[in-house]
């Protein structure tokens, strides 16, 4: 969690957002900079789709298909006879491999060689603004999957771990270590299409990330339903089997009260606070997370191997889930964290106790000396 400094100064470019204080330098954006590109966005991988969808139709799944018979002969295939046309065999036709679609004509069009070429690949759904105005707000949040969002995804994974979320847990890289970090995310950023010149320095990449803080970072009724919803399926898993006010009181130790409140998370009292005090949480929660995500009866077991295809459904919204408090059924990470708060707070009381002993003994001697 992040504590305020009492010794900062502050003058008339000091900027406070969501508990996080910065200053604002001619490496930082104004809002007028960063607004178009809300409405700009990558568009070579839309058109290579296209291309690659006249070279060989979509298909969705392995296709049936009944092909005519043919009599073999010594020196070539012939048509079966007409009577044995009338029978067919069914073949299976595989789905279609975009990249090895793309891999084998891309010297035959300028658009695919350009997309070879930058190793490029980004999703549209441009579509969705224009048939459904009502589901995504275009003069609001400007054109789908556009490049200040592209941005603010590789922002996320990158400059904000860095200077926000491992510093609230005490972890602080070293420059190289920031600087390596994002040179790796500004070339995925290469990879997607997203403009990476923002990336270029870690300077830009910090500069970046505390504009988009200071004017995107604006929690909606969805963003509410969604840190709701994030908390509910959490809730009583394995194999930490944490409460619900224990993954609130993780959510504010990691994102502070300010955008907590604004997310609408309850606020825990000071006993779940007590066991956030626990110093073994970071090299547990490693463990704790490849428990969870692989190894867990319900995990992935290794990584995945199958298609994942997102079928969106623009009927439905996402609704917020009922508050549900199954309580502590399995012994838990809070389980130990009380354990090991009871014992520290058992070796404090021991310690405190010895050493006025000691103190009150030395104290006898000193004044029995003096007399």
């Amino acid at each position: 969690m992040a504590w305020p400094n009492p010794f900062r100064r502050r003058n008339e470019h000091t900027r406070y957002r969501w508990g996080y204080t910065f200053q604002l330098t001619e490496d930082h954006l104004t809002q007028e900079e960063t607004h178009p590109l809300k409405y700009s966005y990558d568009i070579l991988g839309e058109k290579a789709l296209e291309k690659l969808d006249a070279l060989s139709p979509s298909s969705h799944s392995l296709v049936s298909r009944k092909v005519p018979l043919l009599e073999e002969t010594p020196n070539e295939k012939q048509p079966a006879s007409p009577e044995a046309s009338k029978e067919n065999k069914t073949v299976m036709v595989a789905k279609r491999d975009l990249y090895v679609l793309l891999r084998d004509n891309a010297q035959t069009d300028p658009v695919l060689d350009e997309l070879w070429s930058e190793a490029n690949a980004v999703p549209s759904i441009m579509r969705l603004a224009q048939t459904r105005p009502d589901y995504y707000d275009v003069g609001q949040y400007g054109v789908p999957i556009n490049d200040l969002d592209c941005i603010a995804t590789i922002g996320t994974f990158s400059a904000t771990l860095i200077w926000l979320s491992l510093p609230r847990q005490g972890i602080f890289v070293t420059k190289q270590e920031a600087a390596d970090y994002i040179h790796l995310w500004r070339y995925v950023a290469y990879l997607m299409g997203t403009p990476s010149s923002f990336f270029e320095t870690p300077e830009k990449a910090k500069s970046i990330m505390e504009i988009l803080l200071l004017h995107e970072v604006n929690p909606s009724d969805t963003s509410r339903v969604l840190a709701n919803n994030v908390i509910q399926c959490l809730m009583a898993q394995p194999p930490s089997y944490a409460s619900k006010s224990f993954l609130e009181v993780n959510s504010r130790w990691l994102n502070g009260n300010e955008l907590c409140d604004s997310l609408g998370l309850g606020r825990p009292g000071v006993y779940y606070w007590c066991l956030m005090g626990d110093r073994r949480k970071i090299k547990a929660l490693r463990k704790i997370f490849w428990a969870v995500i692989i190894e867990s009866k319900g995990g992935l077991g290794a990584e995945t191997t199958f298609d994942f295809k997102y079928v969106p459904d623009f009927s439905k919204m996402t609704q917020m889930e009922d508050p549900e408090e199954s309580g502590l059924k399995h012994p838990g990470v809070e389980r130990r964290n009380l354990q090991a708060f009871i014992i520290g707070c058992g070796f404090l009381a021991v310690c405190g106790y010895v050493g006025l002993r000691v103190t009150g003994s030395l104290f006898s001697t000193m004044r029995n000396w003096v007399m």
